[in-house]
């Protein structure tokens, strides 16, 4: 008897992984990260940061409004757009 499946379930294996985009970083790498968003804080310069999400990869690019160290998040703000950024999401970060 067949079936009615639009995907053949061996071809789910890769959503039963714990985590799909678990980073292999560093704590150099993150200490990196963090000296390039403190470099941009002081400097007033935008930030360009790629960060993950549900639905793959994003880039938000802005000033940094403020940064909260105890609840491990950065504000991003790009004219009247605020974006609430999560330290442990960020993927990479550039000083512009």
């Amino acid at each position: 008897m067949l079936e009615n499946r639009f995907v053949h379930p061996g071809d789910l294996d890769w959503m039963r992984q714990d985590d799909p985009c678990q980073s292999t970083y560093t704590p150099d790498d993150y200490l990196l990260l963090s000296i390039r968003i403190q470099q941009a804080y002081e400097q007033n310069r935008p930030l360009l940061v790629v960060c993950q999400s549900q639905f793959g990869l994003q880039q938000y690019c802005g000033y940094i409004k403020s940064i909260d160290p105890e609840e491990r998040h950065l504000i991003l703000r790009n004219g009247t757009i605020k974006r609430e950024i999560d330290f442990g999401l960020v993927m990479n970060v550039e000083v512009l």
